[in-house]
């Protein structure tokens, strides 16, 4: 059967093939389980779970999980886009560790009591009574 879409995700049972239309950039994303991809004139490709592979040419793409699976297929256009998004969130998260580390690194002195501060020594045998 063949399947032409925009953004696709579909869930594959054990020796259901599905075949697809593909062209240069699409990606394919293994979301649940393992899939066997095999493009027309080009390699085979085992993808285990979170793993992906872009197209590398136009022609029919067949899939076939290994077990049961579920599989997203990206245009080339969306999977750009969501590679692009994916990075700046990255940047994004690597800049907010690194103010979180300045922050949490910042020298810390010893602990002083209220009377070093003011210079005054509490008299002797009365205690402290820090408000």
């Amino acid at each position: 059967m063949l399947y032409e879409f925009i953004e696709y995700e579909h869930r594959l049972t054990q020796n259901q093939v599905l075949s697809l239309q593909s062209r240069p950039g699409d990606l394919v994303v293994c979301r649940h389980g393992r899939l066997w991809l095999t493009e027309e004139n080009g390699p085979d490709v085992l993808l285990a779970e979170g793993e992906s592979h872009r197209i590398r040419q136009a022609g029919k793409l067949l899939v076939e999980p290994l077990m049961t699976a579920r599989l997203q297929y990206l245009p080339r256009e969306v999977a750009s886009a969501t590679i692009q998004w994916r990075n700046r969130i990255l940047q994004l998260g690597l800049y907010a560790a690194a103010v979180i580390r300045r922050v949490f690194q910042q020298p810390v002195g010893p602990a002083v009591h209220r009377s070093q501060i003011a210079r005054d020594k509490p008299s002797a045998g009365a205690g402290c009574h820090c408000a």
